[in-house]
């Protein structure tokens, strides 16, 4: 199993990590975050450093405050304890900070540091293990984003 591991991460490493597609508009939706006084973190299980370097494939990675993730030897990924680390770090107020992600992890996450949660239902995890994960809000297109965020933004401003 440690082999198939390794060889995976060394395929990812030097090829996959070129294939990682980008979802439709979001590039357009980074952009305009970048451009507004919120402030963007990736809090991804994936080696921070690959995190950015696919980033920079993209020519994203200038659109995120800072790029956080697991360490290069894997560990540090656990999504409750690193979120508790970015809000630590950054000196976020979790009740004015958003999580969006596409698995239950990322909902458990945000929950246990008492962030809202939004679920995207186009990445991996799917409608019935965001909704029974708890997330505050389902959207269920990347173009339903932008109008997902600006509209919980406002509820948290108003809290």
């Amino acid at each position: 199993m440690d082999k198939a591991v390794a060889l995976y991460r060394r395929f990812y490493e030097e090829t996959g990590r070129f294939q990682t597609p980008l979802f439709p508009q979001f590039s357009i939706l980074l952009r305009r975050l970048e451009r507004s006084p919120v402030r963007i973190f990736t809090a991804t299980s994936k080696p921070a450093s690959l995190a950015l370097s696919i980033l920079k494939n993209h020519g994203l990675d200038e659109c995120f405050d800072t790029v956080h993730g697991a360490a290069d030897d894997d560990t540090g990924g656990e999504k409750p304890e690193m979120i508790a680390r970015i809000i630590h770090q950054e000196g976020l107020d979790p009740a004015r900070t958003l999580m969006i992600g596409d698995r239950r992890f990322d909902i458990f996450g945000a929950h246990a540091n008492r962030l809202r949660a939004i679920g995207v239902l186009w990445g991996y995890g799917g409608k019935d293990e965001l909704t029974e994960a708890g997330a505050d809000l389902l959207v269920s297109s990347p173009d339903d984003l932008p109008l997902a965020i600006d509209g919980q933004l406002r509820a948290l401003s108003r809290s």
